[in-house]
């Protein structure tokens, strides 16, 4: 036997059978690399999918710490981030993060940002991170109510699904104190108690310690005059993952002012004049008669007093014919 072929058989014949054999088995060897080829291509898009963002430097200077080692190393532009790798951005530099969703989160300045989760496949979507320290910007892309979003800054866990909000820490020597706001959607924070706070937008919560405050509620001016806010809202709507800051925020208020208008009526004060009744003066006459007032002030009535020197006069009758004080001729 030759090759596993008769040897009795004529050699033309051999040939024929031995040329078959070859190329059936070059043919199931072909097939066979070629189903090896396409899931070791299968397994590593799923693996790019699920486990790989991309660092966007949007102003120097930023740093990336990979996961397994203790130092930042100056990052590129379009440096591929893993689960576990942090970035980091000094005084003067700005980064964005570009998850294979959709989703981005946008470091300011001298903030640093961790990737704590990274699985982005079909129908799955769990991404999430935590801050250290400075501002950070995350825009959610909607998902399914299965999927996560989740930035754990200052002991507490935003959780959020199809939102964008700002989260703003600092650490001064007493421990961290972080500020949340929502912005757009719903967020709901989530403590280490498991005590859960809802926000709604334009609502925040300041978490001190871990213990988280009560929601304070945001006006259009509080949302509009902060810098970071106003900017990646600017940037959401260049990029087309959000509307515009005209549309996604609240509707300022408007308040107006009716002028009230103030009569002043003039005061009129009457005064009734008062007549002073003076009595009537008392005539003395030289011949002692008192005249006295009379409500008719054309009239006097005269009073005589009798007096020694002054004898009432004597009525007399007629005398002869004579009236009194005719003489007798």
């Amino acid at each position: 036997m030759v090759d596993g072929l008769p040897a009795e058989l004529p050699l033309a014949r051999r040939a024929r059978r031995l040329a078959v054999w070859t190329l059936g088995l070059i043919l199931v060897s072909g097939v066979a690399l070629a189903t090896i080829g396409r899931a070791g291509e299968d397994r590593a898009s799923t693996s790019t999918v699920a486990t790989v963002a991309v660092l966007r430097i949007q102003e120097p200077s930023v740093a990336v710490q990979t996961v397994g080692t203790k130092t930042y190393r100056a990052a590129t532009n379009g440096q591929v981030l893993h689960r576990g790798d942090a970035v980091r951005t000094d005084i003067g530099g700005k980064a964005q993060i570009d998850y294979p969703d959709g989703s981005v989160t946008r470091l300011g300045h001298t903030s640093e940002f961790a990737i704590t989760r990274l699985t982005v496949r079909r129908g799955e979507r769990h991404i999430a991170g935590s801050v250290t320290t400075g501002d950070v910007w995350s825009r959610a892309a909607k998902a399914a109510e299965s999927d996560s979003f989740e930035v754990r800054a200052g002991g507490v866990t935003a959780a959020v699904e199809g939102t964008a909000f700002a989260i703003a820490c600092r650490t001064p020597s007493s421990g961290t104190i972080c500020q949340i706001v929502d912005v757009v959607d719903n967020v709901k924070v989530v403590a280490k108690s498991g005590t859960i706070t809802q926000l709604i937008p334009a609502t925040s919560v300041t978490v001190t310690h871990g213990i988280v405050s009560t929601t304070t509620t945001l006006s259009y001016g509080d949302l509009i005059n902060n810098p970071f806010i106003a900017a990646n809202l600017a940037l959401d709507e260049q990029q087309g993952k959000g509307s515009g800051i005209i549309v996604e925020l609240p509707t300022p208020t408007t308040t107006t002012i009716t002028p009230t208008t103030t009569t002043i009526m003039p005061t009129t004060t009457t005064v009734t004049p008062t007549t002073t009744a003076t009595a009537a003066p008392t005539n003395t006459t030289s011949s002692g008669a008192t005249s006295a007032p009379n409500a008719d002030p054309t009239t006097t009535t005269t009073l005589v007093t009798p007096s020694p020197t002054n004898p009432p006069p004597t009525t007399r009758g007629h005398d002869n014919g004579r009236h009194l004080g005719q003489g007798t001729g």
